[in-house]
This record gives structure tokens, sequence and C-alpha cells, in this order.
């Protein structure tokens, strides 16, 4: 059986990443209007 808290550990930097280039776009869309 997996470890609970490495999966939620690994799932949280995973979705922390895509939130973090998700701003990034946001802020270059905002620039750019």
């Amino acid at each position: 059986m997996w470890d609970y808290d490495s999966f939620q550990h690994a799932h949280a930097l995973q979705y922390g990443l895509k939130a973090k280039q998700f701003d990034e776009l946001n802020n270059l869309n905002n620039q750019g209007s």
C-alpha cells in the first residue's frame, strides 16, 4: 500500500507548480492589455 502522506505531498508540489505557471500566464496577459 502506498504512503498517503507521500502521495499528498507529491500532489501538492505538482499542483503548486501548475498554479505558479497559471499565475505567471495571468500576469503576462494583464501586462499585455
